[in-house]
């Protein structure tokens, strides 16, 4: 998964997996492997706890990175 725009994804102080905005505006989700092993699926029907970058087929947000970048604010003011 590309690095330069993601952001970390925890649960109780547990690293779930990585969230990524794709080229395509996507978002793009990957379960962390000690999550893998130890935790549980984040969304059972279309996040289940297996290897693999989940990527939707469907564009909920029509191309709009703004929503993501209005959920996703990180410290400090900036964005992934």
């Amino acid at each position: 998964m590309k690095t330069d725009r993601y952001l970390r994804v925890f649960y109780k102080d547990r690293l779930v997996g990585t969230l990524a905005l794709t080229r395509e505006k996507k978002a793009a989700f990957e379960y962390a492997d000690e999550w893998l092993e130890e935790g549980f699926p984040i969304s059972p029907f279309s996040l289940p706890l297996k290897k693999q970058v989940f990527i939707p087929a469907k564009d909920y947000f029509h191309g709009c990175s703004a929503y993501l970048r209005t959920v996703c604010r990180m410290p400090g003011g900036t964005f992934f």
